[in-house]
């Protein structure tokens, strides 16, 4: 939703505010962060228990802010965004340096610093929910990855963090996106999703 940085992200905003649904969204890659956004504030919600990126043009589309811990429907959940972007350098060479806009964030993973702090925020914590873009490297759906594309070109600092990151706290059920298909399960508790909708009731089960 804040891709284009321009009246098309506005249009795509206003019509999924137009439904009333509270969405909220894990900041993934192919977008800039909430607080680069322009009339972006953080707001406390009490819904999830915690702080949230809000545009007061739509409130119902609210971002979690990450490395941030939220309380949802009673579960305690940790959110994690970011990630790399594999098409970066073909992003780079289709658009004009002097572009406003294209389509690559340079601040789309977390930093060295944020990591750190994650990471001091977490240990010995437990959580019910882990909600990443990217996961830990051994969860890597390997059969997805494009297969022209030389992995040691592909900057994989993320998940290698989350890799040592995930056995620092306790945790139940971990999804995460960013490799574009559905439901690969790696185990009952690690779960990879693209356009399915999982009810936060049915956490830890396998969905058929």
């Amino acid at each position: 939703m804040n891709f284009y940085l321009n009246k098309t992200d506005s249009k795509n905003k206003k019509y999924i505010n137009s439904h009333h649904y509270y969405i909220y969204c894990v900041r993934g890659n192919h977008e800039a962060r909430p607080v680069d956004i322009h009339n972006m504030r953080l707001k406390y919600d009490e819904q999830v228990s915690g702080y949230v990126y809000m545009e007061n043009n739509f409130p119902y589309i609210r971002y979690f802010v990450d490395g941030m811990d939220y309380i949802i429907d009673g579960k305690k959940v940790l959110v994690i965004g970011g990630a790399y972007s594999v098409d970066k350098y073909y992003r780079l060479a289709h658009f004009h340096e002097d572009a406003k806009w294209t389509g690559w964030f340079e601040n789309e993973q977390l930093s060295p610093i944020e990591r750190d702090l994650i990471e001091k925020f977490v240990e010995g914590e437990s959580y019910d929910i882990v909600l990443t873009h990217t996961c830990p490297r051994s969860w890597q759906p390997t059969e997805l990855f494009i297969a022209e594309l030389p992995q040691e070109s592909v900057d994989s600092s993320m998940e290698d963090w989350l890799e040592e990151l995930k056995d620092k706290f306790l945790w139940n059920t971990w999804y995460y996106g960013h490799y574009h298909a559905d439901i690969l399960y790696h185990s009952r508790h690690a779960i990879m999703l693209y356009e399915q909708i999982i009810p936060l009731q049915t956490i830890g089960e396998v969905i058929q």
